[in-house]
């Protein structure tokens, strides 16, 4: 294999790259990552503690061996596993050279939060023993690699039945792209708290087994400080269908359509696959897909219109797999509206799709 280095960090833009990946474990990434690197750690959270107690403990040969297997086996998972789908070509892997890689243990490297500086520790051990020392070095981070503006978004996964925090599955991705910026588990809190480059726009799916998915999206246009972070609190609705209390409609917030159109956009196959996909695992369900309006335009065209996508919905469904029996679509035009149609922002959210689950 042909190894290329880097004389500096303000060589990387030349290289011409198309992904960023953060490959330490998620409790790491979330506390500081490059804005806009993906996270593919080669070792998760608790295989990391388990490493580290054997190096502690038993000896500093053994845990070498022991991650080096797990590392090559999470390494060949993200292979055939995200990487895969990834389009283009793979370039030979490069050193970046001194000061982050030298012929020392170097490791932990945090970007200031400005982007202006960063800092990595080094260990200096003899072979087999612990580190006798570690140092932290700071350097300037080069103008052209210096990440954009970021901040943090904190989202709380609650039941919406007990309130009590629930350990679920958090994405962020580019809805455009599909590419998934973050996938993480909440802790034993519900929580979890990420950090995101500022400057675009995200989509949020959040889901769990036996319950009905949660997606929002939302835009980094205008964010230019750490100070102020998102904060976020889902509740997710328990799936439920032996009662005759009607469930509660699941608003699908990432469903885009042409304007005055029932033409979905792109950037809404990445809800709509992972809808697709959540009814292929819960063979029991049967869905009503509703669509809404806001109250510009004429009644009768606007209860056409979202009769005309909630359709839409219903086709692409039934077009990966989901049986038709399943699904009922219908408009309900400007009748139901969740929010004020005096202001701009109620009528985007008045202008809506939604699918209710079905009791037997």
């Amino acid at each position: 294999m042909i190894r290329q280095s880097l004389t500096s960090l303000s060589s990387i833009p030349a290289i011409g790259a198309d992904l960023i990946i953060d490959v330490r474990a998620p409790s790491e990434f979330a506390e500081d990552h490059i804005p806009g690197a993906v996270n593919l750690p080669v070792l998760s959270d608790a295989e990391r503690a388990e490493v580290g107690t054997i190096y502690v403990q038993e000896s500093a040969f053994k845990a070498r061996k022991v991650g080096a297997a797990l590392v090559a086996a999470n390494a060949a998972r993200h292979l055939q596993g995200p990487l895969a789908q990834m389009q283009g070509d793979w370039q030979p892997p490069m050193n970046l050279g001194s000061p982050i890689n030298t012929k020392n243990d170097e490791g932990a490297l945090h970007v200031q939060l400005d982007g202006s500086k960063a800092y990595f520790a080094r260990s200096i051990a003899t072979d087999g023993n612990p580190p006798v020392q570690i140092d932290i070095y700071e350097f300037e981070m080069p103008e052209a690699i210096r990440p954009r503006p970021a901040t943090y978004i904190n989202v709380v996964v609650l039941d919406s039945k007990t309130h009590q925090p629930l350990k679920a599955i958090v994405q962020l991705v580019d809805l455009d792209s599909k590419i998934t910026y973050i996938k993480m588990l909440t802790n034993a809190e519900g929580r979890v708290l990420v950090c995101l480059a500022s400057g675009q726009d995200y989509g949020l799916h959040i889901s769990k087994d036996n319950y009905a998915f949660y997606s929002e999206h939302f835009s980094l246009l205008d964010t230019n400080t750490l100070l102020e972070p998102k904060e976020m609190i889902v509740y997710l609705h328990p799936i439920v269908i032996d009662t005759a209390i009607p469930n509660e409609p699941i608003v699908l917030n990432n469903i885009f359509f042409e304007s005055g159109s029932a033409q979905l956009l792109e950037s809404s196959f990445f809800e709509l696959d992972e809808l697709a996909e959540f009814l292929l695992k819960q063979p029991a369900l049967h869905i009503l897909i509703s669509g809404h309006t806001d109250n510009v335009g004429g009644v009768d065209e606007n209860l056409v219109l979202s009769q005309q996508r909630a359709k839409s919905i219903y086709d692409y469904l039934v077009g990966k797999g989901v049986e038709e029996e399943r699904l009922t679509f219908e408009g309900r035009g400007e009748s139901e509206p969740i929010a004020s149609n005096q202001t701009s922002e109620g009528r985007q959210k008045n202008r809506r799709t939604a699918f209710t689950i079905l009791n037997k």
